[in-house]
């Protein structure tokens, strides 16, 4: 069952809109015009929320039926360089297994003055997060084919996107 996301709207009557505080309202006729005033900024937050919530519900699930930990998704608020404010950063755990032994492997690597002995390993890293990174793509897939809730999970995901990118384009 996917969720109908409704835009907040606001009728404005004319009769409402008087200058004077104290003074009665209008009466109107029901032919009388009704404007209706949209606030797109709020639905679009509404929708940004509901795709946060839902991608984090997905990771919760495939975590949940995921037997292999290294592939599993951890979140957490980081700031972001150059920003104040803390964004939700995913990433499997075979990401910060990687950053952890290249940071290790770069800090034992060095000579008694500073420089390093090796030539740097973040290709090798790089190559090593990008083949993981298609093995988690297949897992995923994978689970989903055969369990019904996330895949209804991401059935809802994406059309939360298509909702949002449909009201951004607007």
């Amino acid at each position: 069952m996917h969720m109908k996301i409704e835009a907040k709207t606001f009728v404005v009557l004319l009769s409402l809109l008087s200058a004077d505080a104290g003074a009665q309202p209008v009466e109107t006729d029901a032919e009388q015009p009704v404007e209706v005033v949209e606030i797109v900024g709020q639905r679009l937050q509404k929708l940004r929320f509901q795709i946060e919530d839902a991608r984090l519900d997905i990771y919760d699930l495939f975590n949940n039926l995921n037997t292999d930990d290294e592939f599993d998704v951890h979140c957490e608020g980081r700031k972001v360089t150059g920003s104040l404010i803390k964004h939700t950063i995913c990433e499997p755990a075979f990401v910060g297994m990687a950053l952890e032994n290249t940071a290790r492997t770069a800090f034992l690597d060095r000579n008694p003055n500073g420089t390093r002995v090796s030539s740097s390993i973040a290709p090798l890293v790089q190559g090593s997060i990008a083949q993981k990174n298609l093995q988690l793509r297949d897992k995923m897939v994978e689970l989903a084919n055969k369990d019904a809730e996330l895949q209804s999970a991401i059935l809802d995901l994406q059309q939360l996107m298509a909702e949002y990118a449909e009201a951004t384009a607007e």
